[in-house]
């Protein structure tokens, strides 16, 4: 089966071209390498890439990536029309008119030249998602019911005959319209490059849809019935995050629960594959990979989506992974004033570090009347201002180890970040202590101090 021209998807006129769009893949800096004594991968670390995934799958193609990715999900736009924001409260509470509120735009889906130019956007990118996906791969495409059906087509030409399942995502929560039924599902295409070699791990829990407590099983036809229950139909009943939700949700507008996305990771790969998200969003497919010890990479041209993605896997198993930044993406921000002390016990070695400041230049900020609850709330205790920040040293290549960590927990803490790390066993050869800062604005800072020696107390 050929790709159908564009023309004979879309209503209208559409200029002919073909699918894949033949670019110059981009050049990917290494900034900051999150490590860990555990982790499971040394010779291809997990990569967290800001960037235009277009340019980011082709430079994934030259490096040898080709058929290499075992499982792709991808959460792109769905052509809503609308602009999605990332909003924190400062001090956690409430999200309000009166609250120091910190609200930046995490992306638009709004496309000028309507279905059109969203299609010629989508069209090539899900292109070179197939050149990378792994002959028995699996490819999930996250969508609602505006445009999944013109992508389904553009995807029947892309993978002739590799269409395995509509999943029906259902949720019993939404917005209500007027003269509409309750939207309360989306639609997730299932497709593989080859259909008969598609993995799907029948055995694993995240397959399977226990019994239900009532139900009777004769004893002779006990042998029927897996102990871990059916596997799942097509329609999956997950709860949207709640609003309320002090666990999970981080702000962040288009924001996908992690069961979907440890169900879909869980049984369709296996541990120490290779999972990839070009549009990973507040990063719920990376963070679910590393809860399932698989490798991944994820990509988002916006500085909120990575800013949230990297402070979520702070908080997660942690095996490591790579922040990395196409060559002309420069970091959102203005430079702070930052102080800094790092102490160094005499008898034991271990060092602690303290922030004991924190002033950005600027705080952007939509008014005046919100900069002057921030700056009232950063008088109060600057750490407020604090995204997280991490301990660590500049190696030899100008990349910043990170190792040791603070952070918020999302979006609802009602406490600041924690101003000190202590007992850090930094090997005594090193005599400066590096600090990564990064705040809720987006800046980024780092600064180098001198570590100094102590005596215990009481010695």
């Amino acid at each position: 089966m050929a790709a159908l021209p564009l023309s004979k998807v879309l209503p209208g006129a559409f200029p002919a071209g073909p699918l894949r769009l033949r670019r110059k893949g981009v050049r990917l800096i290494p900034v900051e390498q999150v490590g860990s004594s555990s982790n499971p991968f040394p010779d291809s670390p997990c990569r967290l890439i800001h960037g235009d995934n277009l340019e980011v799958m082709q430079s994934l193609l030259d490096d040898g990536y080709a058929g290499k990715i075992n499982l792709i999900y991808v959460d792109p736009p769905f052509d809503s029309q609308s602009d999605y924001r990332h909003r924190v409260v400062l001090d956690g509470t409430k999200i309000t008119r009166e609250a120091p509120l910190v609200d930046r735009l995490a992306y638009k889906d709004t496309w000028e030249g309507g279905i059109e130019s969203y299609l010629s956007m989508i069209a090539p990118r899900l292109r070179l998602m197939a050149d990378l996906l792994a002959e028995d791969g699996n490819l999930f495409i996250h969508l609602d019911h505006r445009r999944v059906h013109y992508v389904k087509v553009l995807m029947d030409g892309i993978l002739p005959d590799g269409f395995l399942n509509e999943i029906i995502w259902y949720f019993n929560s939404g917005p209500r319209e007027r003269n509409v039924f309750g939207r309360r599902h989306h639609t997730i295409l299932r497709y593989a490059k080859n259909p008969d070699a598609a993995f799907l791990n029948s055995e694993s829990p995240y397959a399977r849809t226990p019994y239900s407590p009532n139900i009777n099983i004769p004893a002779c036809k006990a042998h029927y019935y897996h102990p871990l229950g059916k596997i799942h139909g097509d329609v999956w009943e997950i709860p949207h995050i709640a609003q309320n939700d002090r666990t999970e949700r981080e702000g962040f507008a288009t924001q996908k629960p992690l069961q979907l996305l440890e169900r879909i990771i869980g049984c369709c790969s296996r541990p120490g594959d290779w999972v990839a998200d070009f549009f990973c969003g507040s990063g719920t497919t990376p963070v679910a990979a590393e809860n399932l010890d698989r490798r991944w990479i994820a990509v988002d041209q916006g500085a909120p989506a990575v800013q949230v993605t990297r402070r979520r896997l702070l908080h997660s198993k942690m095996y490591g992974f790579v922040l990395e930044r196409d060559a002309d993406r420069v970091p959102e921000g203005f430079p702070a004033t930052v102080n800094v002390e790092a102490i160094r016990n005499r008898k034991t070695g271990l060092v602690t570090v303290r922030l004991t400041d924190y002033r950005p230049a600027e705080i952007p900020v939509k008014n005046a009347v919100q900069e002057e609850r921030t700056r009232n709330i950063l008088e109060e205790d600057f750490a407020y201002a604090l995204d997280s920040w991490c301990v660590g040293f500049d190696s030899e290549e100008g990349i910043f180890q990170s190792q040791f960590y603070r952070s918020r927990n999302g979006k609802r803490d009602s406490a600041p970040v924690e101003k000190e790390i202590r007992d850090i066993p930094l090997p005594p050869e090193i005599d400066r202590a590096g600090v990564r800062i990064v705040d809720v604005f987006g800046n980024e800072t780092t600064v180098s101090v001198p570590i100094t020696l102590s005596e215990p107390p009481g010695a």
